[in-house]
């Protein structure tokens, strides 16, 4: 992992972000299972200085669990929300959104998309993913 990379373990603390965040936020479920935990890490690492090739200076990359509190966004940002495996609901937002496609919400880019141990084990949904965050990115 980079320096740059901030990875956060969400469990009983609230994570509040500065209304002023721009930039990247990106979120899984942790696995507890150690192996997987490093190759779900390591392919959102690749696709972020592979892939995405973004400023890794303004990118969140948080990791959640059964414990974990609803996050609170940044009210004026524009941010780039990428959610494996994880529901919008936990973003607080109450709408659907559906697989591999970029929903625009206020000043917000979504993409919900397969939780990364599904992905790793099925190309053709990480094909997918690739695909739609090509055209959030550009």
């Amino acid at each position: 992992m980079t320096q740059n990379n901030f990875y956060f373990n969400l469990k009983k603390e609230a994570l509040v972000f500065p209304d002023n965040f721009n930039g990247f936020i990106i979120l899984y479920p942790q696995n507890s299972e150690e192996t997987l935990e490093n190759q779900q890490k390591e392919m959102i690492h690749n696709l972020l200085s592979n892939g995405f090739k973004i400023n890794t200076n303004a990118t969140i990359i948080l990791a959640i669990n059964n414990q974990s509190k609803t996050i609170q966004l940044p009210k004026s940002s524009k941010l780039k929300i990428v959610l494996f495996g994880v529901d919008t609901k936990f973003i607080g937002l109450q709408i659907d959104t559906p697989l591999n496609k970029i929903v625009q919400f206020n000043n917000m880019s979504i993409i919900k998309t397969h939780d990364a141990k599904t992905m790793l084990e099925q190309a053709k949904y990480k094909k997918q993913f690739w695909e739609v965050v090509q055209a959030m990115i550009n």
